[in-house]
């Protein structure tokens, strides 16, 4: 499954994703993957007001993401 928006939160845990009055949490796994112009990068990529689409799986009512991939640079951080 897919979910694009703009990322309102995060942690080590989770990150929230927001899209218009939809705001989803998803949460890393150690399969988690974070690309950036098409290229693997690091959690540390992932900065707040970024928009992101990524996409997940449901197990156990959680919705863990599979990838998160960067389509634009933060527009509150810079």
């Amino acid at each position: 499954m897919q979910f694009k928006g703009t990322v309102i939160n995060m942690s080590d845990v989770l990150i929230e994703v927001k899209k218009e009055s939809r705001e989803m949490t998803l949460y890393w796994t150690d399969q988690s993957k974070v690309l950036y112009q098409g290229k693997e990068a690091g959690r540390s990529a992932v900065e707040i007001c970024q928009k992101v689409r990524a996409n997940y799986t449901v197990k156990d009512h959680r919705y863990n993401l599979v990838s998160l991939e960067i389509l634009q640079e933060s527009y509150c951080t810079k």
